[in-house]
């Protein structure tokens, strides 16, 4: 029996694969490469195509070089590392809530079996980067 056969895709990660092309997420928004260029990715569990990928350059590099300059200028600049820490703990929270989905992906990526399921290291680490957000400035 193939790995794959004994893996169940989550929906929200067979709805993200069932998108036909991927774009580049730039200043928070999905767009096209520049150059309208794609490329095809594989599960590498399988070998098997599974979605076709914006091909990003020059002009979408600088894009989002760009986009991270000025969000260096927007609200995470100015907030206080309390309202920081708060932040951080609710990503590491959405990052527990997702685990299996996130841990599926992983697998499929790393061509692992469904039991190597990790734990929530990265939840943790996250927890903890939330708890020295009040010595950032």
């Amino acid at each position: 029996m193939s790995m794959a056969a004994t893996l169940e895709i989550h929906p929200n990660l067979q709805s993200f694969l069932s998108k036909k092309i991927h774009k580049l997420l730039i200043n928070g928004q999905w767009i096209d490469a520049a150059s309208g260029k794609t490329f095809e990715t594989f599960n590498p569990a399988t070998g098997e195509p599974i979605a076709k990928v914006a091909e990003g350059d020059k002009a979408d590099i600088d894009k989002a070089v760009a986009a991270a300059k000025k969000a260096l200028e927007g609200p995470w600049a100015k907030f206080s590392p309390a309202e920081r820490e708060k932040i951080m703990h609710r990503v590491a929270d959405l990052i527990e809530k997702h685990a299996e989905e996130l841990a599926q992906r992983q697998r499929d990526w790393n061509r692992q079996t469904e039991t190597a399921v990790p734990d929530s290291a990265l939840a943790r680490a996250e927890q903890a980067l939330a708890r020295e957000a009040d010595s950032l400035t």
